[in-house]
């Protein structure tokens, strides 16, 4: 069974005509939507057409053109949808992690990454590779999908600063983006079941939290108004 895309912010309260969307009018968005985070499971965004979508969804081909100019502002639409900084990770880095649980807590935080991740790895990747190859749309949406998230981090690793843990030279949002890519990188590769190192998912991210424990573990509750360096220094 696909994923339904969860929406997240302000829905368009205008199509692209200008008028005021209704409750069917959102419905059938929607259901555009949801058709075009179907076939990017399997189809690469190049491939993916209007009609395509509009076949998947029911719809017109007409209809389609009244929410959006193309197919690729419909992903770009699901990729707004969906965001890499989840309140339950928000809620694990916001919270103190004393030395009893921080090992658990680390492993935690890294199997929900992960499975959020997983879920949604067909419009991360597609929104990731237009992106590097230099669409702004989709550099911009990946940025805020993940800012949240790195800013949480950098005032964890800010706060293991202050408690001496961890070097003072570091640099919180660089180390911050470093752990995001690591954990990117895992959460995007597979392995296969049976390899000569005896390597497997739950082994990986065994050690991928013992990573992130070693720069984020900190008892005390990390404060949002602490002031750590710029993102954009990063």
């Amino acid at each position: 069974m696909t994923r339904k895309p969860a929406a997240t912010g302000q829905k368009p309260r205008q199509n692209q005509n200008g008028q005021s969307m209704g409750a069917k009018g959102q419905q059938t968005r929607q259901r555009l939507l949801e058709a075009t985070a179907e076939l990017i499971q399997s189809k690469p965004l190049r491939e993916l057409t209007v009609s395509d979508i509009t076949r998947r969804a029911k719809t017109a081909t007409s209809t389609f053109y009244l929410y959006f100019q193309d197919a690729t502002e419909a992903v770009l639409a699901v990729a707004r949808m969906v965001s890499q900084s989840t309140p339950e990770l928000l809620e694990m880095l916001d919270a103190p992690w004393p030395p009893e649980t921080a090992n658990a807590q680390a492993q935690a935080f890294v199997a929900s990454y992960t499975d959020h991740w997983q879920r949604n790895r067909a419009i991360y990747r597609v929104r990731n590779l237009a992106a590097d190859e230099g669409d702004e749309r989709f550099s911009t949406v990946r940025r805020l999908s993940i800012a949240p998230l790195l800013q949480a981090l950098a005032r964890r690793i800010h706060a293991n600063q202050q408690a001496g843990n961890i070097p003072a030279d570091l640099h919180p949002f660089s180390t911050a983006g470093a752990l995001i890519s690591l954990l990117e990188r895992i959460a995007s590769v597979t392995f296969d079941a049976v390899n000569e190192y005896e390597v497997s998912p739950a082994k990986i991210d065994h050690a991928i939290a013992f990573f992130v424990l070693s720069v984020l573990e900190t008892g005390a509750t990390p404060e949002k108004t602490k002031p750590v360096a710029s993102a954009e220094t990063a």
